[in-house]
């Protein structure tokens, strides 16, 4: 059987070949976009490259912290937790502005949901004893503690809150149920009684 030329020819010839560099690209651009776009997967991205690094005994990137670590009497976060764009992102803040009280309290909160409330109500007590007006942020730490269940540690707290301002309720509540749970009833019972005179 005699074969034609030319169909051997087209039977042996390569395949075209498409250029798939564009789509790469492409591809490359939109998950950048997404990536930088979408919080979660970012956080999920720096999650999985966070671990990897933990995986292969390369310590977090951290050094941009240190100041803030220092100032804040926080020990180098982990990398499960520097996946956390919430926790990095207030990180980066505080080290611009070191007393920027919407960020320690995103800070906290993170900290916090992260099951990481004792990091959280130290960030919160450094924050209030250097930076001006920091009452709120110390009262929040003796919160945080309470959920704790470090009843003296609220104690400490709140005793140098009313010394300085003695006729907030508040303080004078959380205090009461801290000496409460310390089985101090006759100081509690004070606490509880003084909490209600400032409430009426």
């Amino acid at each position: 059987m005699k074969v034609d030329e030319e169909d051997l020819r087209f039977r042996c010839a390569k395949p075209e070949r498409r250029p798939i560099l564009p789509a790469a690209v492409a591809i490359a651009i939109v998950g950048a976009v997404g990536i930088a776009a979408i919080p979660e997967l970012r956080q999920y991205v720096t999650g999985l490259v966070f671990a990897g690094g933990e995986r292969l005994g390369v310590r977090p990137p951290d050094d941009e912290y240190a100041a803030v670590y220092a100032r804040l009497n926080l020990s180098r976060l982990p990398f499960q937790l520097l996946a956390n764009a919430k926790i990095t992102d207030n990180l980066a803040r505080l080290s611009r502005e070191p007393c920027d009280k919407t960020a320690i309290s995103s800070l906290g909160e993170a900290l916090a949901a992260a099951q990481e409330g004792r990091r959280a109500a130290t960030a919160y007590s450094a924050f209030a004893a250097s930076c001006p007006n920091g009452e709120g942020e110390q009262y929040r730490a003796a919160q945080t503690l309470f959920g704790l269940g470090d009843s003296a540690g609220v104690v400490a707290i709140t005793d140098d809150l009313l010394a300085r301002n003695p006729s907030v309720a508040n303080y004078r509540y959380l205090r009461g149920k801290a000496l409460a749970s310390l089985k101090r009833y006759a100081e509690a019972l004070q606490d509880y009684q003084a909490t209600i005179e400032l409430q009426k």
